[in-house]
């Protein structure tokens, strides 16, 4: 099985987490533990609660 090049940013920032010097490289988004600890602090609640009360993420788990 081939590694497909993946280039990962932070979807809020555009901070680059994970980094493939190949320019053709599939790009995804995450989010950097800076903007994680702001979102929690807006929303006063934990980002992997946020994520379980959205359905679309309690039937992908």
């Amino acid at each position: 099985m081939q590694n497909n090049p993946m280039k990962v940013v932070c979807a809020w920032c555009q901070k680059v987490l994970v980094d493939d010097p190949d320019s053709n490289a599939f790009v995804s988004h995450g989010i950097c533990e800076g903007c994680a600890a702001q979102l929690n602090a807006q929303q006063k609640v934990s980002l992997e609660d946020l994520l379980n009360r959205l359905s679309i993420f309690r039937s992908w788990r």
